[in-house]
């Protein structure tokens, strides 16, 4: 449970210093991050922190 809520808090820093296309793409991953929880920091993870990793 600690160690879902530390991802979460992570991915939505990470989301909100990421430069993306546009400020909007930025308020909607903001947005589900926020709404739904642990299940969209792992989406986000997936879908930019692992790549940005590599």
């Amino acid at each position: 449970m600690i160690a879902s809520f530390v991802l979460w808090v992570i991915v939505l820093i990470d989301a909100v210093q990421r430069e993306f296309e546009s400020d909007n793409d930025r308020l909607v991953w903001v947005l589900i991050i926020l709404f739904t929880g642990w299940i969209g920091a792992a989406i986000y993870y997936l879908k930019f922190m692992k790549k940005s990793s590599k």
